[in-house]
């Protein structure tokens, strides 16, 4: 009988601390400051991958005072604008 090679993968959470806070929308479109992005990655055998989309905790717009933001809350998926995903492309580079 022949043997069976087994491939674990490593995984990793990163989480970035945004600061100052970086201004994007849910998925809905509603605005929300991110205060901090959650990101899950495989290690493959072509290097760290994103695994699934990033995650923030977010701060919403106050509905009567748009300059005003409240609550905290952990968010599912959030827009990714260019500036956070040059903050999570250099956090996965620092895996390598």
């Amino acid at each position: 009988m022949g043997s069976r090679a087994e491939y674990r993968h490593e995984t990793a959470r990163i989480t970035i601390d945004l600061d100052p806070q970086v201004e994007t929308t849910l998925d809905d479109g509603q605005p929300v400051l991110a205060r901090r992005l959650f990101v899950d990655t495989v290690n493959t055998i072509d290097g760290w991958k994103i695994r699934d989309r990033a995650q923030a905790s977010v701060t919403t717009q106050q509905a009567n005072h748009p300059d005003r933001w409240s609550g905290a809350y952990y968010s599912h998926p959030v827009v990714i604008t260019p500036e956070l995903q040059r903050k999570i492309d250099h956090a996965v580079s620092l895996l390598s």
